[in-house]
């Protein structure tokens, strides 16, 4: 029977943790929603191409926003 267990680690830990589990004989696998890999690959293509917002006044963030 096998189950699967999603863990959260600290960005700094996840070698290590991997390495541990691989030691107990524990099958590693990096997943991650496609979905949100997408909305992040069309983030940086907007940011990279002047699509985005500056904020000028960061105790009023709504005026730079709704300004655009």
């Amino acid at each position: 029977m096998t189950r699967t267990l999603t863990i959260n680690v600290p960005e700094g830990e996840v070698e290590f943790l991997t390495r541990v589990l691989n030691k107990l004989g524990v099958k590693v696998e990096e997943s991650y929603d496609p979905e949100f890999v997408k909305k992040v690959k069309k983030a940086r293509s907007n940011a990279r191409n002047g699509e985005y917002v500056t904020i000028k006044d960061t105790k009023n963030i709504w005026e730079s926003i709704l300004s655009e």
